[in-house]
């Protein structure tokens, strides 16, 4: 009694588990689903929103940069620096050191209108102009650097290191003025500033033999990226050859104080947390360290901005740019998303990494309030599939304990059990197969053929369950059974099934094919009878049909204690829907693996399905149903029972129309 009991509470958590699981799975696939859904759209919304703001700060880089070379350009076209450049050769280090002044051209006193009061007042940095073909008495040079705005860093430029630098190369290369940056042994004092080269040929050479070279300060270049929208992340200037000419982050304007010798953001005594703007955990997560720019991700992504570059700047490209690619990037356990953009004149471009962690913040709250619903939605369903498990598994033992007990001619009518349901309609054809039996019975072989008769139509009530909810699939129960009995009297016929294959088991098996989608009842009706396609977790849930009917049946066999039909109708209930090459469910069976009795049914139960007409389809041919069995679905059955339905089509045929007459006479009846 105690193992009945045991076994009863497995079958009830086995189905509180299934309705658990099927109940709880679409949610969680649906909020987990929609959480990376968001989380990607945000993502990917942060992205554009950030791009076209470089985007923007790009443009003003090469509107800066174009205004500056006007500016530059307006140089070259005052009286004194033609005077300048057309200056006849020195004669004595005292001319070279003096003609300036002698026209008004005094770096410490500069005179309206003149040259370096043009420079004074349109260009925001030092200057200096290089005549690359005079030769400096003073210097001993072949070349003269004229120094017309210091800011007494005492800066001095190499003329002769200046030509091994790309940015130079790039100027001779391009013909035109360029933005970058310069060594320290070319550019003393200040080669942390960006520069300006501007070509100016005098005497039209293979070079230029006059260069303009402009250093801007560097809050000049800082106000140009520094916008209020990219604070939450930071923001690299560099030049075309992938120098780091500035970074927004650490900043003088930063809430807290950053400490250069650890990295990192440390909060000081008088720190609060500041809930206007970034907290201390959003400036944690903050990159400031250059060696981010050495990583892979990174280098791509400026090898795209090169090509980009070179394509729309030589008028081949279009406004589709390669490297607008989405790319995150985890740096030091801080995960960013990399945004870049290019200048187009001047090939500076900006590296932009904001914290995902900033970006994903609007999710948090979402994932928590899921969390709380998933957590109290799992409680109620726990309980309420307790509570449906045993509502199905009560009447079903009861009915095995009085078949059990019938079989041995206690025949009681069940009263106890009001339903109302299809597991009623069951009860109510039992009672009716009992008074049946008690009016009929009196011989010892009449007793016999009815426990038969009443056997059958046990099994038929039981299989409608299934059928009762799906009105579609007609006389589908029936013309499995005859399909089924077909191949195993047939396959008998075989020396491999001879000793096997009794007269016992092809009646057991053919009685029992029908139950085989008993599991069905407990598959909702709007899954069930779904007249469309299925989504891949209602077709999860319909195949737990398997699973269902087969452990309400396997219960059933243990309750009886001997063996009966109700075992090969188990096998079959478990594993008709295996497949011989193991890709199908609920285990992935393989072979023989597979109990006889399911693989015969399976054949039968799928040339019925093809035949017959179904909510969603037409029915099949024979031809067509036939050619899939036999040459399109390989692998699905058993290749002796495929051989088996080969030599015996004509019978399939045979009942196939047998009970499509029928049906006919059944709709006119009507």
């Amino acid at each position: 009694m105690k193992q009945n009991k045991r076994k009863h509470f497995n079958i009830k958590l086995k189905l509180t588990l299934f309705v658990l699981a099927f109940s709880l799975i679409p949610i969680l696939y649906i909020s987990i689903y929609m959480n990376v859904k968001f989380t990607k759209h945000l993502q990917e919304q942060a992205y554009l929103y950030y791009s076209n703001i470089l985007k923007q700060i790009t443009k003003n880089v090469d509107s800066t940069f174009l205004d500056y070379s006007i500016k530059i350009s307006d140089v070259t076209k005052t009286d004194n620096f033609k005077k300048i450049i057309n200056w006849p050769v020195y004669k004595t280090k005292i001319e070279e050191r003096f003609y300036l002044a002698e026209m008004g051209e005094d770096i410490n006193i500069p005179q309206i209108n003149s040259l370096i009061w043009n420079v004074y007042t349109n260009i925001n940095g030092l200057f200096a102009v290089i005549e690359t073909n005079r030769y400096s008495i003073t210097n001993d040079t072949g070349y003269k650097v004229h120094y017309l705005v210091d800011d007494h860093s005492g800066f001095r430029i190499d003329y002769n290191e200046l030509l091994k630098e790309p940015l130079y190369k790039r100027m001779v290369e391009e013909g035109g003025t360029v933005y970058g940056t310069l060594s320290k042994k070319t550019l003393s004092e200040v080669s942390n500033r960006s520069v300006i080269l501007y070509p100016y040929n005098h005497k039209t050479t293979n070079k230029p033999d006059i260069i303009l070279v402009s250093i801007l300060y560097d809050d000049f270049i800082k106000n140009i990226i520094d916008h209020p929208q990219i604070k939450h992340g930071t923001v690299y200037l560099l030049d075309i050859n992938n120098n780091v000419i500035t970074q927004t982050h650490p900043s003088l304007n930063d809430y807290y104080k950053y400490d250069k010798d650890n990295g990192k953001y440390v909060l000081e005594g008088d720190d609060v947390y500041n809930e206007f703007d970034m907290s201390f955990y959003d400036y944690q997560k903050l990159n400031t360290r250059q060696s981010i720019l050495k990583k892979e991700e990174v280098k791509e992504a400026l090898l795209l901005l090169d090509a980009d570059r070179k394509l729309l700047y030589s008028g081949r490209g279009d406004s589709t740019n390669y490297s607008e690619k989405f790319v995150k990037i985890n740096d030091n356990g801080v995960e960013y998303l990399l945004v870049t953009s290019f200048s187009l004149e001047t090939g500076a471009k900006l590296v932009y990494f904001i914290p995902l962690s900033y970006i994903n913040k609007p999710i948090f709250n979402s994932l928590l309030n899921i969390g709380i619903a998933v957590f109290f939605m799992f409680i109620l369903i726990f309980i309420l599939g307790i509570w449906l498990s045993g509502h199905f598994t009560k009447p079903i033992i009861l009915l095995a304990k009085a078949m059990v007990k019938s079989g041995k001619g206690e025949l009681n009518i069940i009263n106890s059990i009001k339903t109302n349901d299809e597991i009623q309609t069951l009860y109510d054809s039992y009672n009716i197969m009992i008074k049946d039996m008690v009016m009929n019975h009196g011989k010892i072989e009449a007793e016999e053929e009815e426990l038969k008769v009443t056997r059958l139509v046990a099994i038929t009530a039981l299989a409608r369950l299934a059928e009762y909810r799906d009105e579609s699939t007609g006389r589908h129960l029936e013309r499995v059974r005859e399909y089924t009995r077909i191949l195993v009297t047939e396959l008998r016929k075989y020396s491999k099934y001879s000793n096997y294959l009794t007269d016992k088991y092809i009646e057991d098996i053919t009685s029992s094919s029908v139950l085989h989608d008993i599991g069905k009842v407990g598959i909702e009706n709007k899954v069930l009878l779904k007249p469309g396609k299925l989504t891949p977790e209602e077709y999860e849930i319909i195949k737990g049909h398997a699973i269902i009917g087969g452990d309400a049946l396997s219960n059933a066999d243990h309750e009886l204690g001997i063996k009966s039909f109700l075992t090969l109708a188990k096998e079959i209930c478990y594993y008709h829907h295996e497949k011989y090459d193991g890709t199908g469910y609920p285990k992935g069976l393989k072979g023989e693996e597979i109990p006889l009795s399911a693989r015969i049914t399976a054949l039968a139960d799928v040339y019925d399905a093809l035949t017959a007409d179904r909510c969603y389809r037409k029915a099949l041919s024979h031809v067509e149903a036939a050619d899939i069995i036999i040459n399109k679905d390989v692998g699905h059955f058993d290749p002796d029972i495929v051989l088996c339905f080969i030599e015996n089509q004509h019978k399939f045929i045979e009942i196939k129309n047998l009970y499509r007459n029928i049906e006919l006479k059944d709709h006119m009846i009507s």
